[in-house]
């Protein structure tokens, strides 16, 4: 029955393992394989308490309640912007901030006049991060506003995490 199945299922695959288990079994030989089964790939709050690990995801879902607690119905237009100050040709910030972040490049410099909408960009992909976050990849968006420090502070994201 099901042995001859899977002995079919060998023969018909191109399986480099499947196809040697089958000859050996056709040549009755005895050979051990080995039927290592990975471990899940489930995360579990339990077995984290166990082995001591710490628990970041609900202090990460407190910190994006926070984030995301004060934004309004208010209307937002992504803005457009320029290569350069002489540069006329215009691309849409937003895409190109996500195509940033889909790189490995590490540093993304926006300019712009006072009043110009950097930190509302800021803020508004800081939301848009919070809202697609996923705690596969690791990247925790925080939005930090500089004017706000009144202090050269060596370890800023570290105080931003625990306020």
């Amino acid at each position: 029955g099901s042995a001859q199945e899977l002995l079919q299922e060998a023969q018909a695959s191109s399986n480099y393992v499947k196809g040697n288990m089958r000859l050996d079994c056709e040549n009755d030989i005895p050979v051990l394989y080995s039927t290592v089964v990975a471990p899940p790939t489930m995360k579990s709050p339990l077995l984290d308490c166990v082995q001591n690990k710490p628990d970041v995801e609900t202090p990460l879902r407190k910190l994006r309640r926070e984030r995301l607690k004060g934004r309004g119905g208010d209307v937002y237009i992504s803005p457009r912007a320029k290569t350069t100050p002489k540069a006329t040709d215009h691309f849409d910030l937003t895409a190109k901030v996500q195509e940033f972040l889909a790189s490995a490049r590490k540093v993304f410099l926006l300019l712009g006049d006072s009043g110009a909408g950097k930190s509302t960009f800021n803020r508004a992909l800081e939301i848009n991060l919070w809202d697609n976050y996923d705690k596969i990849n690791g990247r925790i968006p925080l939005f930090i506003h500089l004017p706000t420090i009144k202090e050269s502070e060596r370890d800023l994201i570290a105080k931003r995490l625990k306020e």
